[in-house]
């Protein structure tokens, strides 16, 4: 039987099956979102937990804090954290294959959601 194959960027693809062997079957679409912030490091730690809490209610995400700087979420399909630091909020979201097609929108609501919950008070 005879295979078709070609070598794309990411390494070889088997036309037959139409699959990318290897580790890309598994990729993840990723995306970042960072935000300054004017709160103290408490009040943006209570921020962030109230934005976990909302999203465990609405979506039923689980989170944990990692480290005092770092609160981590995860659900199927869709994993993330919150990194904090004295002047801004970074937002890290992995997306499994079934909802990468819903990044955009996803990217989205997430920026609006961070830019309510850390707006500035200037």
């Amino acid at each position: 039987m005879l295979q078709l194959k070609f070598v794309s960027p990411t390494g070889p693809i088997c036309l037959q099956c139409l699959r990318y062997p290897g580790p890309y079957i598994t990729r993840m679409s990723e995306f970042t979102i960072t935000k300054a912030h004017h709160l103290t490091a408490e009040e943006a730690r209570i921020v962030a937990e109230q934005m976990a809490a909302d999203l465990k209610s609405r979506f039923g995400l689980d989170y944990a804090w990692e480290d005092p700087d770092v609160l981590s979420f995860k659900q199927s399909g869709l994993a993330g954290q919150f990194t904090l630091t004295h002047q801004q909020v970074t937002v890290h979201v992995r997306l499994g294959l079934l909802l990468s097609p819903l990044r955009s929108t996803l990217e989205r609501q997430i920026h609006e959601f961070v830019d309510q919950r850390f707006a500035s008070s200037d």
